[in-house]
């Protein structure tokens, strides 16, 4: 028997006033042990985090899946950055904020959480007018914060795991924007 922790590759920050990338998708058996067959190969692939945006008119990338035998992690979306025509956040395992911006018709959606099973969360708006923030990339245990003004969103927070033995150890949290001010912090 096994216990599991499959978290994917988290999303890729957005550039200049961008949002946060959501977490790597976060599916765990921990306290129900899985059977396996003794001899029997099981696939197991790590997925890598997604590029930063290097531009402002394009998002961050969108990290990628991770694999235990059947069970797939979804990667985190990546985020919007304020160029971009389209500045919502991807969707992925858990959301990528959306970027913000200084005009009053650019506010960014967030990227919606992959569902079934639910890999996590949602990523924060952006805010549009004076003061433009990003939203904060989805974390497993919480949305990604809402930018207002001159304040960027925060990222949501990840979900404990005691699958090393350990307590306190968090996993798949979201990541922190970037505002016309002080900025957000990671989840």
């Amino acid at each position: 028997t096994v216990e599991y922790l499959v978290v994917a590759g988290g999303g890729g920050g957005g550039f200049n006033y961008g949002g946060g990338g959501g977490a790597g998708g976060y599916l765990t058996n921990y306290g129900s042990p899985l059977s396996l067959t003794t001899g029997t190969p099981y696939t197991i692939n790590v997925g890598t985090p997604g590029a930063a945006s290097a531009s402002a008119s394009n998002k961050g990338g969108t990290g990628g899946d991770s694999q235990f035998s059947n069970i797939t992690s979804t990667g985190g979306g990546g985020a919007g950055s304020n160029g971009a025509s389209d500045k919502n956040g991807l969707p992925g395992g858990s959301g990528g904020g959306a970027a913000g911006y200084n005009t009053a018709a650019s506010t960014g959606i967030g990227g919606t959480a992959t569902v079934s099973p639910t890999q996590g969360n949602n990523g924060g708006n952006g805010f549009s007018g004076a003061g433009g923030a990003a939203g904060g990339g989805g974390g497993a245990g919480g949305v990604g914060g809402t930018g207002v003004a001159s304040q960027a969103g925060d990222g949501g927070s990840g979900l404990e795991n005691q699958i090393t033995g350990a307590t306190g150890v968090f996993y798949a949290a979201g990541g922190g924007a970037n505002a016309n001010g002080a900025q957000g912090t990671g989840g």
